[in-house]
């Protein structure tokens, strides 16, 4: 077997193993399903982030922890929230709902 074969012959291969074979309605399958998430449990789930969240989130990380991209440990963030809440806030939240990761 020549390697074009052998490539071909592997991902045909995965192909099948990962494709669904089930003939149908997809609909059909899901309405014997049960509900897991209710509409209060979605609600909360589909909400926007809070500035709350992020400082819950920042908390929970170790303070000497690996630094992030800025080269700043997480101790830096707590101390100074009072100065950079505004600016993390914004940033945090615009990727999180959906937006581009800023540059810096």
């Amino acid at each position: 077997m020549e390697g074009e074969e052998k490539q071909d012959f592997i991902t045909n291969y995965f192909l099948q193993l990962f494709t669904s074979n089930v003939n149908g309605d997809a609909q059909q399958l899901l309405c014997v399903v049960q509900t897991r998430v209710m509409l209060e449990m979605n609600e909360h789930l589909m909400a926007d982030f809070t500035e709350e969240e992020i400082k819950g989130a920042l908390d929970s990380i170790g303070d000497l922890k690996a630094p992030g991209p800025d080269g700043m440990v997480h101790v830096f963030y707590k101390r100074f929230w009072d100065i950079v809440v505004r600016k993390i806030t914004a940033e945090v939240i615009q990727f999180l709902n959906g937006g581009e990761m800023p540059q810096h």
